[in-house]
């Protein structure tokens, strides 16, 4: 009551501080700093597991429940989503913003290293990436097939990167998680034995 009497009263300072008040926030509005692509301090990991010949239902079973087990105790995870399919698996983890990204991929590595004891010993391959988007956008596909060979994957990954880095704006594309080619060769000592001993009684 006494503010508004007082306000009434005089209300040449009044509105004065009404202009100051006005004048304040059109000044903070003009000079507020703007980004179209604001900085995002998200950080995220990604664990990718190759287990070639391996359905999603023994991915699931063998490789991500133990990581996901494991990776419970860490600290400052928001989220882990976790895919299996046929002979890959991916782990992808993301941290509370206010952490640091270097010490926590430090961190997934060790725990990652400690699990591996648990996993089966003939995996492939276990990468572990990180990423934090700051004024980047990132995009993963994954080529899946039940019976392609990871021979002709492999070619058609090569033709979409090459297809992606012909784009303008796509600065980089790298090709992940698939094993490569092997050529073994099996050895019968018995008839290399006998060569042998006919090549010396020669």
């Amino acid at each position: 009551m006494r503010l508004a009497e007082f306000s009434v009263k005089n209300h040449q300072f009044t509105i004065i501080i009404f202009i100051m008040v006005l004048a304040i926030g059109v000044n903070s509005l003009l000079n507020m700093p703007k980004a179209e692509d604001p900085t995002l301090k998200a950080t995220f990991n990604n664990i990718i597991v190759v287990y070639p010949g391996t359905s999603p239902a023994d991915m699931e079973k063998l490789i991500v429940d133990p990581i996901e087990d494991r990776l419970s105790e860490v600290s400052d995870i928001k989220k882990i989503v976790s895919t299996a399919d046929e002979g890959v698996a991916n782990v992808r983890v993301e941290f509370q913003h206010s952490i640091d990204p270097d010490e926590k991929y430090n961190e997934m590595v060790r725990e990652v290293n400690a699990i591996k004891s648990k996993l089966p010993a003939d995996i492939y391959s276990i990468d572990i990436l990180r990423f934090t988007p700051e004024g980047v956008n990132i995009i993963q596909c994954a080529l899946l097939s039940e019976t392609t060979p990871y021979k002709d994957l492999e070619k058609e990954a090569d033709r979409l990167k090459d297809d992606l880095l012909k784009v303008k704006s796509i600065k980089t594309a790298e090709i992940w998680a698939f094993p490569k080619q092997q050529l073994r060769i099996s050895i019968n000592l018995d008839k290399m034995a006998q060569s042998v001993i006919r090549s010396c009684s020669v």
